[in-house]
């Protein structure tokens, strides 16, 4: 199978911090244009990703955090979840998901979750706070480098 990459950056613009994915994934839109790589902003995960993940081999997902060093992006392995919820959830986990994608798809791409703990969750119309803001970059950065090194053949 082809490499292919597929960034799902979640969260919800109108909670502060909740912005981080969708902001990166934005900026990821803009700055990558190889048809290899699909960027998706969503304000929650849903079951309709599922396809996407399905012709996949790897997904990064993008979120804020409740936990973790402030202002450090921080990335994790993530495996599918072994019990799945009903097929028509509208709020799922990126374990969840990956979970929903193997039951349907009989496949799950080797995914990831980059994050940076949120300082602010409150109301605040696609307003990061500084420590959040000032990661914005390097989760770039740390994006664009898991893409090219899975697109990019190793020399062996």
């Amino acid at each position: 199978m082809e490499p292919r990459v597929v960034v799902i950056g979640f969260g919800n613009s109108l909670r502060g911090d909740d912005a981080l994915g969708p902001r990166v994934a934005d900026e990821l839109r803009r700055q990558i244009a190889d048809p290899r790589v699909e960027v998706i902003s969503e304000t929650a995960l849903g079951v309709d990703l599922a396809a996407s993940l399905a012709v996949a081999t790897l997904a990064v997902f993008l979120d804020a955090a409740l936990d973790g060093p402030p202002g450090g992006v921080v990335c994790r392995t993530l495996r599918p979840a072994e019990d799945t919820p009903a097929a028509a959830a509208h709020h799922l986990t990126p374990e969840e998901l990956l979970g929903v994608t193997r039951t349907l798809y009989r496949r799950v791409p080797q995914a990831c979750l980059l994050s940076v703990r949120g300082a602010v969750f409150d109301w605040a119309d696609n307003e990061l706070s500084t420590q959040v803001a000032a990661a914005v970059e390097p989760m770039i950065v740390r994006a664009r480098t898991l893409i090219g090194e899975h697109l990019t053949p190793s020399a062996t």
